[in-house]
């Protein structure tokens, strides 16, 4: 019997970078989720409940940033979302102030577009997902 794999929700509004971040995490075997601003990605949260989701930051509906906090700063009492969800930006931010908001408002790991290689991307995604699903 196969062990049921991690659910990801990607959280981008650029259709290429999403869609082969999509295809890419399918292919290594994750159940993959997909919304395009933050109101989706809240509903999805809620709804779906992803084992861990990858969050850019500029989304044109509102700051990615303010994804992390309403995740964070959530009720699992009183409401459905898990503040404990793992959140991992992927954005083309690379300054420093960036990267200590993205830690300030609750990520888990913080990668940079410019930066970013498949490899480097994949090995983040699988080392939080993987833990997710164990």
């Amino acid at each position: 019997m196969k062990a049921a794999s991690a659910t990801i929700l990607v959280v981008e509004d650029d259709d290429a970078t999403r869609g082969f971040l999509a295809d890419n995490l399918s292919i290594d075997g994750f159940h993959v989720l997909e919304a395009t601003c933050v109101l989706d990605a809240l509903q999805v949260i809620e709804t779906e409940f992803p084992d861990l989701a990858v969050v850019d930051l500029g989304l044109p509906d509102t700051d990615g940033l303010e994804l992390l906090s309403e995740v964070r700063h959530s009720d699992r009492v009183a409401g459905t979302i898990d503040p404990e969800l793992p959140l991992l930006v992927l954005t083309g931010r690379v300054g420093e102030l960036d990267r200590m908001r993205g830690f300030d408002r609750g990520c888990d790991d913080y990668v940079t577009k410019g930066l970013w290689s498949v490899f480097s991307g994949s090995t983040a995604f699988r080392t939080t997902a993987w833990s997710c699903s164990s």
